[in-house]
């Protein structure tokens, strides 16, 4: 076995926002690094990982607030490309309360300022073509948008080794959708995200064409409900039940910290048995013990605020710790949380000090 293919590294593109989160007072939002690529990448890293991201973003506060959160979390931003005639991608989340259960809208207008919130572009090629050659490979290539550069780099990576993991915003455009599945080894996908046809989302003649594109091994999540789970040799998706909890604060990120937890758990074992990541995948009892590590964290940070909340307030030794205390007890219910007397600071911004913001929308940083 190649030492290399086993490693606790990631490379990710894809979506990198910087996430708004407006909780009880609209006047002090908080800042954060966010989108499905940003969280998988920064999870990991937060865990001990080595982890690049490479995304496009623009220049000033959005921009650095952006950096700083994800180098606070050890990421490697060195490719996070920074232009002066684009804005940094950013996505506004406000929490509902007085329900039953924990509820979020997204925005991709600003309800202060009423403007368009820029969204996510696409990395170009002779960027990734610098470094495809400068860069070694990675355990882990994650990506989360279907364009030239994550094909590219998926189909580079992937003869080079590394496991290649995609988990799609959409399932709507079958060929496209095709290239991205053929290079991959893990697709992940929610019973959320947009199918091609809505008459024919989720059905078994949609997943058996997805399927038929030869994915090593699919995971569906199905919010509180748990996961199916779907290998190269098997006819029938299997169901895994989710965890219970006894609160839950904020679901935003779940998923997220539910591939940050299986990959975490995969690549230990990996190592273990002196395998390779690829090779996990026909393991069944690794897998078993994946899905739960990757479980069990998902619940766990539904009790805090933010797709990355759990890791502003507890460190990784005890984030881990919690995990393997609960897989061990297998209680019926996650209890609550009690926040340890060192717990990390929460993420709130004295903007003022970075840059005059007298003509930004405090909530959103554009320019107005």
């Amino acid at each position: 076995m190649s030492n290399a293919s086993a490693k606790n590294s990631i490379f990710g593109t894809g979506l990198v926002v910087l996430d708004i989160i407006i909780d009880k007072d609209p006047m002090k939002p908080v800042f954060s690094a966010g989108g499905t690529c940003g969280n998988v990448v920064a999870g990991l890293s937060f865990l001990g990982w080595k982890s690049k991201i490479i995304s496009r973003a623009g220049r000033g506060v959005a921009s650095d607030l952006l950096a700083e959160d994800l180098l606070e979390n050890g990421v490697d931003i060195k490719y996070i490309h920074r232009e002066k005639k684009i804005e940094t991608p950013r996505l506004i989340e406000k929490l509902v309360t007085g329900g039953t259960y924990p509820k979020h809208r997204f925005y991709l207008r600003c309800p202060a300022c009423r403007r368009f919130l820029p969204r996510f572009r696409s990395s170009r090629l002779d960027f990734i073509d610098n470094i495809l050659i400068h860069e070694k490979n990675p355990g882990v290539f994650f990506f989360d948008r279907i364009t030239p550069s994550s094909l590219k780099m998926a189909r580079v990576y992937r003869d080079r080794g590394a496991l290649i993991f995609f988990e799609p915003n959409n399932l709507k455009h079958p060929d496209e959708l095709e290239k991205a599945v053929r290079l991959c080894h893990i697709l992940k996908f929610s019973n959320n995200v947009p199918c091609h046809n809505s008459l024919e989302d989720y059905t078994a003649a949609f997943l058996e064409r997805v399927k038929s594109f030869q994915p090593p091994f699919m995971i569906r999540t199905l919010g509180d409900a748990g996961v199916t789970i779907n290998g190269a040799q098997d006819d029938i998706w299997h169901h895994k039940k989710g965890w219970k909890l006894q609160r839950a604060v904020d679901t935003c990120g779940a998923g997220d910290w539910f591939t940050v937890g299986f990959l975490y758990y995969l690549q230990k074992s990996a190592v273990q048995h002196s395998t390779s990541l690829v090779e996990t995948l026909h393991h069944p009892e690794t897998i078993e013990a994946s899905l739960d590590f990757g479980q069990v964290l998902a619940a766990i940070s539904c009790m805090f605020v933010g797709a990355r909340g759990l890791s502003k307030a507890l460190t990784a030794t005890e984030i881990l710790e919690m995990v393997d205390l609960y897989i061990d007890r297998k209680p019926q219910t996650i209890s609550s949380v009690r926040t340890p007397k060192h717990s990390r600071k929460q993420h709130t911004r004295n903007l003022e000090k970075k840059e005059p913001i007298a003509n930004r929308c405090t909530t959103c940083l554009l320019n107005i």
